[in-house]
């Protein structure tokens, strides 16, 4: 049934530490590209830093800076979801309440979180661009929510294409 709502991009990799460094540029790369053209230049987002102190959180949020600045990008707001849902949730509404008129979201936590916090707020819902489950997944497809959603699972990847190509 969701076959009409997809878009589905294969980025295959060798398995060394350079090779999943830059399948993980490609894909901030992406996000933060999906989320400059959703928005337009001048818009204004907030952005998830990830886990305070993490080095593939500093190295997500630096490249995904770099892009919205070559865009034109206002980031007006920055939180901390520690990937968590719960987290990413709290710090996200704070985040709404301050900026009703936000334009985007970057978020390292996940969809399901953003669309919670969306919807808690009474806020109409925006583009997304995030790590994903299987219920953020469902959550985006079902509630046709713009969103460019990542996942570093090999397994739940394989899972996918299998129920896709079904």
């Amino acid at each position: 049934p969701y076959a009409s709502k997809l878009d589905l991009t294969i980025i295959n990799s060798e398995n060394s530490a350079e090779a999943q460094s830059a399948a993980i540029d490609a894909m901030v790369e992406a996000w933060a590209k999906y989320l400059s053209s959703k928005c337009g230049e001048g818009a204004k987002i907030a952005v998830d830093t990830g886990m305070p102190g993490s080095t593939n959180g500093n190295t997500i949020y630096e490249a995904a800076m770099s892009i919205f600045q070559d865009a034109n990008i206002n980031v007006v707001s920055e939180f901390a979801s520690q990937y968590a849902d719960g987290v990413c949730q709290e710090q996200l509404a704070s985040v709404l309440a301050a900026n009703p008129d936000l334009d985007g979201i970057f978020c390292q936590a996940y969809v399901e979180s953003c669309y919670s916090a969306l919807t808690q707020a009474g806020m109409d819902m925006i583009p997304i661009s995030a790590f994903d489950t299987n219920l953020g997944m469902r959550t985006m497809l079902n509630n046709d929510l713009d969103a460019i959603i990542g996942n570093n699972c090999p397994g739940l990847s394989v899972i996918a294409l299998d129920v896709a190509v079904r």
